[in-house]
């Protein structure tokens, strides 16, 4: 009891004032880490709309001035001259490309349809999750009736009351006009 007495002296002297700065200190640098990841995602997600960006206008060029083979469905485009096409060709005897060799009109030949995705697959990122020991949902701050999460205060001389962290500053002390002590509790199992 010396040894419960000494921590709730010690916590009302400087130990509140330092544990909530540590807190918000740690709250601080995980949300620096968050913003920063967040730019950095933001960053390249603006580099895939760019590209898709280019890709539909690559597509919608296709569509205006492409015909498909009727072999393999390459997007063939015709520069000039007659309707007698070869997939894979571009001139009669030179400029060989990618194609199947199929040789088709290019009258009759189907136009070029693009099939796009609705969009980029861009990232998300989530907010950070700060973990925070949760000491039940059966037991209740008696200050502000929510569950209990970070530090709980139980009073050692009544044992009928708890306090979250947020509270604790404010009706401890005027709990039996201050006389009575509470135990600092950081884990369930500190009990």
């Amino acid at each position: 009891s010396t040894g419960l007495m000494a921590n709730w002296l010690n916590w009302n002297e400087n130990g509140r004032q330092a544990y909530h700065k540590q807190e918000a200190m740690k709250g601080k640098k995980i949300m620096e880490e968050y913003e920063a990841g967040k730019k950095k995602l933001e960053k390249k997600n603006e580099e895939l709309k760019k590209r898709f960006d280019e890709l539909v206008r690559d597509e919608r060029w296709k569509e205006a001035n492409c015909s498909v083979c009727p072999s393999c469905g390459r997007p063939i485009e015709k520069l000039g001259g007659c309707d007698s096409m070869t997939c894979g060709d571009a001139s009669p005897g030179g400029n060989v490309q990618n194609g199947c060799g199929t040789k088709f009109n290019w009258g009759s030949a189907a136009k070029y349809v693009s099939v796009l995705p609705s969009g980029p697959a861009l990232e998300q990122i989530k907010p950070p999750e700060i973990n925070r020991v949760v000491h039940g949902d059966w037991l209740k701050c008696d200050g502000c009736n929510k569950e209990i999460v970070g530090l709980r205060f139980r009073c050692i001389n009544c044992g009928e009351c708890n306090y979250c962290e947020n509270c604790e500053f404010k009706f401890a002390p005027k709990h039996f006009d201050g006389l009575h002590i509470f135990k600092i509790i950081e884990n369930k199992s500190d009990t």
